[in-house]
């Protein structure tokens, strides 16, 4: 079906449309047909606060990390859309 291609391309241009993301930018875009939410986090982290130079994880600080991004990321969806 074209019309889903060319709707999928258009979303994925304009998802684009953050020529300069600065980590914790939060792009949103949706089809209102699909009702699918397209959601882009730009996230960088240090790799050296994560691993060490022997390659262990220090897991308990990557969860940590991650789940403030992850309750960030719903606390901002759950104001955008109220669900």
């Amino acid at each position: 079906d074209f019309g889903r291609v060319w709707q999928a391309i258009k979303a994925e241009f304009k998802s684009g449309y953050v020529n300069n993301p600065e980590p914790g930018t939060i792009t949103v875009d949706g089809d209102m047909e699909s009702g699918y939410i397209y959601v882009q986090v730009d996230l960088y982290l240090q790799i050296d606060h994560y691993i060490a130079a022997d390659y262990s994880i220090n897991f308990p600080r990557l969860n940590r990390d991650i789940g403030a991004t992850l309750n960030a990321l719903r606390k901002y969806l759950k104001g955008r859309f109220g669900r």
